[in-house]
């Protein structure tokens, strides 16, 4: 966003990896009005709550083809499972069959702390249709009962044997 403005406002400059280069004796000169486009860092928030949500959020005023890195929240929320639909002028996400994924995020730092947030919350919603293992080996070898099968057995309605 940063280099779209300085470009809107008549500044050219050069960007090497990681430098930028401003020639000096420029002036800026932005138009007289100008359109400032969503930033999809705070957007972030909403859309991930959106991911949690059988209802969904929709958020408006996001440029679709934005320059801003932190675009990529939808795409991490696609692969996490949710519903992510997209039209010219919003964007809306829903939760869908929410699984865990494995991201860099070395290029989104600032998505890190609500991702963590739906990566968190997408198993707690999650059922298994299968009781826990009752009986398993215990370090030593023998077949001892954890200590949570009876409250394990309890809530899945499971018979045990003395």
């Amino acid at each position: 966003m940063t280099e779209d403005a300085l470009r809107l406002s008549g500044i050219r400059l050069q960007k090497r990896e990681r430098t930028y280069i401003i020639s000096g004796g420029q002036t800026a000169r932005l138009p007289a009005r100008c359109r400032v486009e969503g930033d999809w860092s705070n957007a972030a928030f909403f859309l991930c709550m959106g991911a949690l949500s059988p209802a969904g959020v929709t958020v408006t005023g996001l440029a679709s083809d934005s320059s801003q890195g932190d675009r990529a929240v939808l795409d991490v929320l696609r692969r996490f499972g949710a519903d992510v639909r997209e039209t010219q002028d919003a964007v809306t996400v829903r939760r869908g069959a929410l699984h865990g994924v494995t991201i860099d995020a070395a290029p989104i730092p600032d998505l890190i702390p609500v991702l963590s947030v739906v990566a968190a919350l997408r198993t707690a919603r999650r059922r298994s249709s299968t009781p826990p293992a009752c009986g398993s080996r215990s370090l030593t070898g023998s077949r001892a009962r954890p200590p949570c099968c009876a409250r394990s057995a309890r809530r899945w309605r499971c018979t045990t044997a003395a």
